[in-house]
């Protein structure tokens, strides 16, 4: 499954406050607000304002939102947070934002998955490194006992592996099924789905078994 963060899933027709909002359009978002739109609704249990501004990356918008009482540690029932959203899009400079205005780094979206998590999944290397040096819990682990190192293994990201255990990242951590990350990357290399040879190799040569 591609986990890009919050997905926008529109089931009718969407608001005028939403089509602003995925065009990017901060004067058509300002007049939506003066009209009387609530910055902190939520469409379809999932999607608030502030999670389709980040979608678009208008800093404008996000900040505006944000001015306007956008509650940026809102959690939605079948989504996230916006901070889980910023992950997906691999944005820094936005998630850099978030954080300084009371966004929670560790809070998971629905399936347990850390921002960090997040990030990995979708191989933001940059915003990876970014969270990491935000201290950023790097053994957290989602609903099925997977943690950010098991998504780098997966998808052969060794540099991003090594940034997790140069930070403390357990390389012996194990899913509720017992599969650890070295697990995983052989699976995927004997089946041949994938480029795993050399996450393999830094694994063992740190100690995982």
């Amino acid at each position: 499954i591609v986990y890009t963060g919050v997905p926008v899933i529109i089931h009718a027709q969407p608001s005028s406050f939403q089509m602003a909002l995925m065009q990017g359009d901060l004067e058509k978002v300002k007049a939506e607000i003066d009209a009387g739109a609530d910055v902190n609704t939520i469409w379809d249990k999932r999607n608030t304002p502030l999670m389709y501004a980040l979608y678009s990356k208008n800093m404008d918008i996000i900040k505006l939102l944000v001015e306007e009482g956008a509650d940026v540690k809102l959690k939605t029932e079948k989504g996230g947070t916006a901070l889980t959203t910023a992950a997906g899009t691999g944005d820094v400079a936005i998630s850099e934002f978030l954080l300084s205005k009371g966004a929670e780094l560790e809070t998971p979206d629905r399936e347990g998955k850390t921002p960090l998590m997040i990030a990995v999944y979708n191989k933001h290397q940059d915003l990876v490194k970014y969270f990491i040096e935000k201290k950023a819990n790097v053994n957290a682990q989602e609903s099925n006992g997977w943690s950010a190192l098991m998504f780098a293994a997966m998808h052969g990201e060794t540099e991003i592996a090594k940034m997790l255990i140069d930070a403390g990242a357990d390389v012996n951590i194990k899913t509720k099924d017992g599969e650890t990350p070295l697990k995983r990357a052989e699976m995927i290399d004997k089946a041949g789905l994938g480029k795993t040879k050399d996450v393999i190799k830094l694994l063992k040569e740190a100690g995982a078994k």
